[in-house]
Parts: C-alpha cells; sequence; structure tokens
C-alpha cells in the first residue's frame, strides 16, 4: 500500500510540488498488485506512453483515482496507456465542493490508444468515468460505474457514471460491454454525452438502470435491470479477490 495520509491539504486549484499520489511522467512502465490511497490529488496520474495500470485499488483521495493525463514533458505523453482490472472507489476532492474527483478520468487533452478494461467505480464524488474535452478516441470495455456520490456528495458534484464528453469537443469513443447502475445523486446520468455531438453507440450487452437519468444521447443501451442484480449485491461483491482477481458481481 502507498498510503499520502502525511501530504499537506491545500485549497482547490492550489498546485503543491507533492500533487498526488503515483505519477508516471515515462514510457513503458508498469504499475501492478498496489493499493493507493490519501493522496492530496489523484491518487495515480499517468502522463506516459504505453504505461500499464494493472489490478490497482486506489480509493479516498482529494481527486480522481486513476487519471490519464497529456500533460507529461516529452513527445507521445498521454498516447496508448492501458488502465486494467482497477477498482477505484469513495475519492473526495472536498476542497473543490466534489466537482472534481473521479473513479476513472482522461480530460482536458488529446491523445489515442488509451483505454480502460476491466475497471470498476463506485461512491466516486464526481463521475465513475469522466472523459470531459478530451479530443481523442477513448476505450472503455466491460466497466461498471455505480452508486456515485453515495456518500461523498458535495454541491459540484454531477454523480453520472459514465461522463463522455465536455465544452463541445467532438470525439466518438469506443463503448463496450458497459453497465451503469444507481448513480442516483444530483445530475446521475448512467450515461451522458455531456455536450460531446459525436455519435456514439455502446456494443456488446450494455446496460444502464437505477439512475436519475438513465441513458443520455447514446445508443445501444438497455435500460432494463439485468437478471437480479442491484446496487446493494454489487457494493458488497466490490472488492477483490486476494490474488487480485474480480470476485462475480451480484446475482448475474
Amino acid at each position: 500500500m502507498f498510503d499520502f495520509a502525511t501530504q499537506t491539504r491545500l485549497g482547490c486549484g492550489e498546485k503543491p510540488d507533492n500533487i498526488g499520489g503515483l505519477i508516471v511522467n515515462a514510457s513503458d512502465v508498469t504499475v501492478r498488485n498496489v493499493e493507493v490511497v490519501h493522496a492530496n490529488d489523484s491518487c495515480i496520474l499517468v502522463q506516459g506512453t504505453q504505461d500499464i495500470v494493472e489490478n490497482v485499488l486506489t480509493y479516498e483521495c482529494a481527486d480522481t483515482g486513476i487519471q490519464i493525463s497529456s500533460g507529461g514533458e516529452f513527445t507521445g505523453s498521454g498516447t496508448n496507456n492501458t488502465i486494467r482490472n482497477c477498482d477505484s472507489h469513495s475519492n473526495n476532492d472536498s476542497q473543490c465542493d466534489g466537482e472534481n474527483a473521479d473513479g476513472f478520468a482522461i480530460k482536458e487533452g488529446t491523445g489515442t490508444g488509451n483505454s480502460f478494461i476491466g475497471c470498476r467505480a463506485w461512491n466516486n464524488t464526481d463521475d465513475g468515468f469522466d472523459l470531459f474535452a478530451w479530443t481523442s478516441t477513448v476505450r472503455i470495455e466491460n466497466c461498471w460505474a455505480f452508486d456515485q456520490s453515495a456518500t461523498t456528495s458535495d454541491s459540484g458534484s454531477d454523480g453520472n457514471g459514465f461522463k463522455l464528453g465536455g465544452d463541445g469537443v467532438s470525439a466518438t469513443h469506443t463503448l463496450v460491454g458497459l453497465f451503469a447502475v444507481g448513480n442516483s445523486r444530483n445530475t446521475g446520468n448512467g450515461f451522458t454525452e455531456n455536450s460531446n455531438p459525436a455519435s456514439m453507440t455502446c456494443s456488446g450487452g450494455c446496460a444502464s438502470w437505477g439512475n436519475v437519468v438513465n441513458v443520455d444521447s447514446i445508443g445501444g443501451v438497455s435500460t432494463t435491470a439485468v437478471g437480479g442484480a442491484n446496487v446493494t449485491n454489487m457494493a458488497a461483491d466490490s472488492a477483490r479477490n486476494a490474488d487480485w482477481s474480480l470476485k462475480a458481481i451480484g446475482d448475474l
């Protein structure tokens, strides 16, 4: 476990030297089989190329759990990164009234070849997955977003499951096998294009139920609950096994 609880907590918008937890500013780096908690900003920030974050748990950081950014200092930053089989929950930026703390994010930049695969986000102050104003295609596959803002809601929280754009930026993201359930605080969209004008369709059996708004302008998403699954069962099964493999979700 990497516990950053001793980092100095600063106000919203302030940028200390120890901006967050693990910061990857290099290429071909793998972060695997760790927990990252209590960072002053994001738990993990990836700004390299061809990096992998795998079998990682992030929680209770003061911004997003795992974020990809194009803010690195070398050519190729923010490209071809894979976030795989990770869980991110209960991240809370109370210093910014809950406006930014997502489970997973790739925002306000550009970079091709990035993907989130087999990841789950719950009870984050803002959104489960946030692709705000990212100009390149991002792949999100076999991921869950449920119960955002359940206990972390603040005045700036959105509480969306999958936020797939922002600022009118057009990007056609690849969406496969996604579930959004019980995002029922504040705006609480299961899926929202959030001003992204590109036409997007989720394939591979996508579903959204129990949210304030289940689907906003995203095709291919069923709004019927799958089997007997419910948020209570999903939350109970959210922790990973000792070998970091995924547990079964509810009674699917």
